[in-house]
């Protein structure tokens, strides 16, 4: 019954992360187009004359090095001319600018970015969001240029205002939903840990704030609300966060699965020891240089710890620990969202509903499943421990009563040796 509430509370929390992803979906179609530069040396003016290959469903350009540039094309309004929102759903691009040719021949040029400071955007949210102007009631095109280590493989969509205003109030309602999950699962298995002071939910605990605060960061609400000053401090968080989720989750699988104590501990210990130092080497890289392909390789690194992890669970289990059927199971889960996250990141699916929210589904089902699996370990431990100190007491006082009773006999037989002797004399 609480794996099955578990999964309800995954699917609710997957539907609520449901977003319109096509131009379409939006009221406003549009194409696109992309050129590359990667020695960053085009500007705008002399944009217009490169050659653009036309692109189709939303960008799945995944990682790039230098500058890329999309070109827009958006029809002239079916009604009255108005303006139009362009949101580019991705809170971690270092750098997104948006031109717009204005009637006079001049440029106007709208930046947004996680490296940039937030007072630069053109609406206070989460994701760049640029305004584009119809008023002329003509066609309009508008160039993007974008810049940064994160991939090049999230939807654009374009809102009318209305659109975009109730869109805001359904994306209120999710994400409540999401955290306050991460929160509950935070608090429940704090105060266990508090309560109980087994490891295992201290682990636990920490992944579970480690993913919130790498979640936060991801969709740009520690941007937004928190650290909106301090877009390097976000960018720290994230990268920390992210990077540290790995070793977090493979010491708790360890943990959990009892491999730090037996004959597979040395292995176990160097394996988390190993897992630590990859992520303590390698966040400073991403977090103050610009590698674009660290971060598909650390995404490489994680899933090979997460397919590791799944071979040994496979391992106990056929061996018959019940502990590692539950975690398999769910690392198959994990691994299938993150496959697919991986794939969309890389650019060898198209964004849409299930590869930008597969992740989020496999997470939030392993935190919820693998949170009942260790309460369910610490009871049947709790039972054991019981009924051992149970049985031991019953062993003492089996072994109290046949004293009792060796001691009564051996006094009744000096007392009928007194007796003889007595009668003896």
């Amino acid at each position: 019954m609480a794996m099955l509430f578990a999964w309800l509370l995954s699917l609710l929390s997957f539907f609520c992360l449901m977003q319109p992803v096509h131009a379409s979906a939006s009221g406003i179609p549009f194409t696109w187009a992309v050129a590359s530069d990667p020695e960053n040396t085009l500007t705008i003016e002399t944009l217009p004359g490169r050659h653009f290959s036309p692109g189709h469903g939303m960008p799945a350009l995944g990682y790039r090095q230098g500058t890329t540039w999309l070109r827009l094309d958006i029809p002239a309004p079916a009604g009255p001319p108005d303006y139009a929102w362009l949101e580019l759903r991705s809170a971690v691009l270092d750098d997104a600018a948006l031109f717009q040719r204005q009637r006079g021949g001049e440029w106007t040029i709208q930046q947004a970015g996680d490296r940039l400071p937030f007072t630069l955007r053109p609406l206070d949210y989460r994701h760049p969001v640029f305004r584009i102007s119809r008023e002329d009631g003509q066609p309009v095109t508008v160039y993007l240029r974008l810049r940064g280590t994160s991939t090049l493989s999230f939807p654009l969509v374009l809102h009318t205002p209305s659109g975009f205003v109730s869109r805001l109030a359904r994306e209120q309602l999710m994400f409540g939903v999401f955290y306050a999950i991460h929160l509950v699962l935070l608090a429940t298995s704090s105060w266990f840990w508090w309560r109980t002071r087994n490891r295992a939910y201290a682990l636990f605990s920490a992944c579970v704030f480690t993913n919130l605060v790498c979640t936060m960061c991801a969709e740009g609400h520690a941007y937004q609300y928190l650290f909106s000053g301090y877009p390097m401090l976000v960018e720290a968080l994230y990268v920390l966060s992210w990077f540290g989720l790995t070793p977090l989750g493979l010491i708790f699988a360890c943990q959990y699965l009892g491999l730090y104590d037996g004959r597979w501990s040395a292995l176990a210990r160097s394996a988390s020891v190993f897992a630590v130092l990859v992520a303590v080497a390698s966040a400073p890289w991403l977090i103050f240089s610009n590698v674009p392909w660290l971060r598909p390789l650390y995404f490489f690194w994680a899933l090979a710890v997460n397919i590791a992890l799944l071979a040994v669970s496979l391992g106990l289990m056929a061996a018959g620990n019940r502990l590692a059927r539950t975690l398999a199971f769910m690392m198959t889960v994990l691994l299938a969202g993150s496959s697919m996250r991986l794939a969309r990141n890389l650019g060898l699916i198209e964004p849409g509903l299930l590869a930008d929210n597969a992740h989020y589904l496999g997470m939030m089902s392993f935190y919820l499943v693998m949170n009942s699996a260790i309460t369910w370990r610490y009871t049947d431990l709790r039972a054991e421990k019981e009924a051992a100190q149970a049985e031991a007491l019953r062993v003492a006082l089996e072994a109290e009563t046949r004293l009792e009773r060796e001691v009564a006999e051996r006094t009744q037989t000096l007392k009928s040796a007194g007796l003889e002797v007595d009668d003896g004399n």
